[in-house]
Order: structure tokens, then sequence, then C-alpha cells
């Protein structure tokens, strides 16, 4: 019997260690951009996956290699002003990339001279904190949004332009399609909003989440998704046609994730990366609306307890399952998929086998020595009946 009940006690608490989501890939730290708290806010990657500008506090702006940013000799420290720095976007050519910080902060990075410039007429941005900055698919124009909750399109041609949208209240993020000139705007108070092409502007519902991002990752998709806190998710299907009438799907969430949901980066493969508080990392395939675990905070605190009290400010792929993580203190974690993941699940499929097989036969094997019965029809089987007495 107490093979019985060993048997039993594995099918039970089989079910929940599956349930349980497993980390994806192994982290490592790799160095440390400097021996305090940069107080880094995000990153960009260019549009080639060469390098990687980082951007922060009090003007803080830093190049790395995106492939190897663990290598130090390949750094570029930027001079800039001395605003917080709170998005950047690179032009679609890979030339340039547009910065845009607090109290009107707003210049541009030339790749071809390592160098930061003004942009001209920025000043009607005096006093506007800048909180997203991205360029459309098309590379004619930008557009960018203020903590207050204001939103101007810009292009070098005709300069800055206000897009009313008819609401007050911060706005955490904006994602541009990849081949359409269609853009969506994310909103801590009244929902998601999307920009046409000809720059209308019209808010499509959900103002009770509190939107913290919006990815457009997928450039073959007509679809974009937006994330909100307590870990809410929800599918945007555009509408190029009439951008207005883009509709929301049903919400869901990553009930099973611990943490919360704070943020979104591009991954590989038209995949996003969304960022965890405590620090962690999720990755979604946004064609199949799966979403994988690709490391917690208890993976963080077994590499380093300093690490687990950070945040992450930028993370990418080179490829599927590899690429960096740079925190907001600074720390660069490189990221692969675990080594021992087709082993473990050799030994998981094993053990499910050992256990299908063993149950029955246990019960079978208590049928069989309780029952005289089948004791002699087997013996008889085997031609080993007793003989009977004459």
């Amino acid at each position: 019997m107490r093979r019985v009940a060993i048997a039993l006690v594995l099918i039970m608490l089989l079910p929940s260690v599956m349930a349980e989501p497993d980390a994806t890939v192994d982290i490592v730290i790799e160095r440390h951009l400097a021996e305090y708290d940069i107080g880094i806010d995000g990153g960009a990657v260019s549009p080639d996956g060469e390098v990687v500008i980082l951007f922060g506090a009090e003007g803080y702006a830093h190049l790395i290699k995106a492939v190897e940013a663990d290598q130090e000799q390949f750094d570029v420290q930027l001079e800039t002003g001395q605003q917080d720095v709170n998005d950047a976007a690179w032009h679609p050519s890979g030339n340039t990339a547009l910065l845009a910080g607090d109290a009107g902060e707003f210049r541009r990075y030339v790749a071809e001279s390592y160098s930061i410039e003004s942009v001209n007429e920025s000043s009607v941005l005096a006093g506007e904190d800048i909180e997203a900055v991205v360029w459309r698919a098309g590379g004619d124009k930008a557009y960018l949004a203020s903590y207050s909750g204001k939103v101007w399109s810009y292009s070098s041609g005709e300069g800055f332009t206000e897009i009313p949208t008819g609401e007050e209240g911060r706005i955490t993020d904006i994602a541009c399609h990849r081949s359409q000139n269609i853009c969506l705007i994310a909103s801590v108070s009244n929902g998601i909003g999307v920009i046409g092409g000809d720059d209308s502007f019209n808010w499509i519902g959900k103002p009770h989440y509190t939107w913290i991002g919006v990815s457009c990752d997928d450039g073959s998709m007509n679809v974009c998704t937006g994330y909100a806190s307590g870990k809410n998710t929800v599918e945007i299907n555009l509408n190029i046609i009439t951008p207005g009438d883009t509709t929301l799907g049903m919400m869901t969430s990553f009930n099973e994730i611990e943490g919360d949901t704070v943020r979104d980066d591009r991954g590989a493969d038209g995949t996003t990366l969304v960022h965890l508080a405590p620090l962690g990392l999720i990755r979604v395939e946004q064609d199949s609306g799966e979403a994988f675990l690709m490391f917690n905070n208890s993976d963080a605190l077994q590499q380093d307890p300093m690490l687990a009290a950070d945040s992450v400010a930028v993370a990418w792929e080179n490829s599927k399952g590899n690429g960096y993580v740079v925190t907001s203190d600074g720390r660069i974690v490189s990221f692969a998929p675990e080594v021992e993941e087709e082993e473990d699940t050799i030994i998981v499929l094993a053990i499910g086998i050992v256990v299908i097989i063993c149950v029955p036969g246990v019960f079978l094997g208590l049928i069989y020595w309780n029952s005289p019965w089948l004791q002699r029809k087997y013996l008889e089987l085997r031609g080993k009946a007793p003989k009977k007495s004459k």
C-alpha cells in the first residue's frame, strides 16, 4: 500500500508543478556601466540592430553595441543637455535619432558624427515634459507626447504641430505600425488612442485601465497590443482605412506570472519583451498571443541581490532567446536559452511515463494478490495449475 500512496502523491503533485511558469533563459551579469546609480530610463535599438542608444537622468546618453554589449571598448559617451531624457526614437534610415525629455528637451543624435544637435523650433515644447517619441513607418513624420497629455507631430519641413486630443492626462507610450502610417498612444487615464495618417486622432476605449505601453512589433499583421498595469493586456485590431474605427478585443491577463507589467520593448521576430516589476521579463508572441516567462525576480536574486532590487531600463534580443538587459543602475545582463531545457523535458516526460505505467500496475497487482480465482486462472494458463486429488 505504501507504493500506491507514493504513486498517488506523484499524480497529485504533477499538475501543480507543470502549471507554474519556469524561466526559459539563463541570465549573467556581464559588467557595470558605472560604479554608481546612473539613472538610466530606457534605450532604443538602431534599425539595423547594431547599436543601442541609452538615455536617462540629467541628459545621460550613451552608445553600446547591441550584439557585443558586454564589450566596453565599443562604448561611446554622448554630450547632451542637463534635463532628464525620457525617450528616444531612431529614424527608419538609422542615420539619426530623436531624444526627448523634461522641460521641452528635444534633440537629434547624428550617427555620422556621434554628435547631439538642437532641433529647430523646439522652443514650442518649453515647459512640457516629453514622455514618448516615435517615427512612423514612412519616416516623414514623428509623434511626441507629454506628461500633461499633449500630442504633437514633427517633421523637418513643417516643424511642430499640436494634435488636439480633447483630453488631458499623462501619456506613457506611442507606437507606430511597422509598415502602415497609423500609430497608437497609451494613456494613464483616458485609455488608448489612435493617430491616422492624416494626423486625425480618436480615443478608442478602455479608459478604466492604467495603460503603460503599446506595441506594434509584428509588421505583417494589422494588429497591435496594449499593456496595462495589473498584468492586463488587450489586442488592438487596426482599421487602416478608417483609423477611428479601430477596435479593442477582450482583456486578458498574465495571472500566473508574479509581479506587474511596467513597460515593453521590441524582441526578435516580431515579438515583444514586457518588463516586470520587481525585475523580470516576459516574451509575447503577437501572432499567437502566447506569452513566456523569460526570467523572474527569483532568478535575478540567485545572480545578485542588488540585481533583484534593480529594474529593467531596456531589453532586446539579437536572436530568439538571446540578448541583453540594461538596468536603471547600469548593469548589463546577458540572457540565453537554458542549456538543460531539452534534458529537463526528457526527464519530466520519463517520470510521467513511469507514473502512467506504475499506477495501473500497482492496482492490478493488488487485485491479483487478493483474488485466489485470478491466481488459479493464471497458473492454469501457464500449465501449472495444482492437480486435483482423486
